[in-house]
């Protein structure tokens, strides 16, 4: 799951990088837009900068749906139910630190994004202090942290299957 911030326009240019990869990449990956916004300032900043043609049927999940909007995690569990996969296998792309601090409270990895053009500088410590897991300073760079955090998942679940083949795994000590 993918949240894509719709004031992108500095770095609309390079995104998609290769439109060939993103369509892959959209075809294989459950993900969806959930601003902290209403449904039509959304709709419309989409398709003012383009990305509505890029997140085709992406659901869209706004602040009005939940009864308590970002910093609260409502809004981010409501669109991990929806797809039906559990929070912590989510990866989040927040521009604002009450979002990243919302997807971590929902269990997610968040990547957080400092290049829209509403971001001041000094912007990208704030993200790292609310424990983002990367800081992506171009949208065209998202495919390689997207590719890292899944061989990273990867390792993780391969370690805990080959502990749990070692003798005496699972015994209690």
């Amino acid at each position: 799951m993918t949240r894509w911030s719709a004031s992108t326009r500095r770095s609309r240019r390079a995104w998609p990088p290769n439109s060939r990869r993103w369509s892959a990449w959209r075809r294989r990956s459950r993900h969806s837009t959930f601003p902290n916004s209403s449904r039509r300032r959304v709709v419309a900043s989409l398709a003012s900068t383009g990305l509505d043609a890029q997140l085709g049927e992406a659901p869209l999940f706004t602040a009005e749906q939940v009864a308590r909007p970002k910093p609260a995690p409502d809004i981010y569990l409501l669109a991990a139910e929806s797809l039906g996969v559990v929070p912590e296998a989510c990866l989040a792309v927040e521009d604002s630190v009450s979002g990243a601090n919302a997807a971590r409270a929902a269990g997610m990895t968040v990547i957080g994004f400092t290049g829209a053009s509403h971001i001041e500088p000094g912007h990208d410590a704030r993200l790292r202090e609310a424990g983002v897991w990367q800081v992506l300073e171009r949208m065209a760079e998202l495919g390689a942290l997207v590719m890292r955090w899944r061989g990273e998942r990867r390792a993780v679940a391969e370690g805990r299957r080959w502990r749990d083949r070692l003798p005496g795994a699972g015994a209690s000590s």
